[in-house]
């Protein structure tokens, strides 16, 4: 960065140092939000490995948790830790703690997700969920992780711009 800075005029640094907080300020973001999932994750999965008298609740809920924390693959992997706990016990209570799982899964990252991203990025739960798909089939997984956070910072940067513009041209 501080390359980046001797290599720019002084007049370029303010704006240079504004989207450099943006970026921040949005992965940032974006970080904390995978982390309401993996705690979400972990407290829903030990309720219901509680509920259904599964041993190693704690362990394979805090697993869960860490596993879920991880873009795009960690919900699938997730799964893991509690079905296996839940096997050891019984293979039926797997296939219920699995389907529990999957419904929990759809609504934290389908309903409470995009909401979260939506609030924490100032886009549309709609925009959020689009952009997150355009991500996917433009670059694969990485397009998919970044996307979100990547448009965060697109808009952010031409919204503070056009309110510069728009506040010089009244000067």
């Amino acid at each position: 960065i501080e390359e980046a800075y001797a290599l720019t005029p002084n007049s370029w640094h303010e704006n240079m140092r504004f989207i450099q907080n943006v970026i921040e300020n949005t992965f940032a973001s974006f970080l904390r939000i995978q982390l309401i999932f993996g705690l979400l994750t972990a407290i829903t999965t030990f309720i219901i490995l509680i509920i259904l008298r599964v041993d190693f609740a704690i362990f394979a809920s805090l697993l869960s948790g860490i596993l879920t924390i991880i873009p795009l693959l960690g919900p699938f992997l997730a799964l893991i830790p509690p079905v296996l706990a839940a096997f050891i016990v019984n293979p039926t209570i797997a296939m219920v703690v699995l389907i529990l799982m999957l419904i929990i899964q759809q609504i934290e990252f389908n309903i409470i997700g995009p909401k979260l991203m939506s609030n924490a990025f100032k886009l549309h739960p709609i925009v959020v969920l689009l952009s997150f798909l355009i991500g996917l089939k433009v670059a694969g997984g990485m397009g998919a992780i970044f996307a979100v956070p990547v448009l965060g910072v697109l808009v952010i940067i031409f919204r503070e711009f056009g309110h510069y513009f728009i506040s010089s041209k009244k000067k």
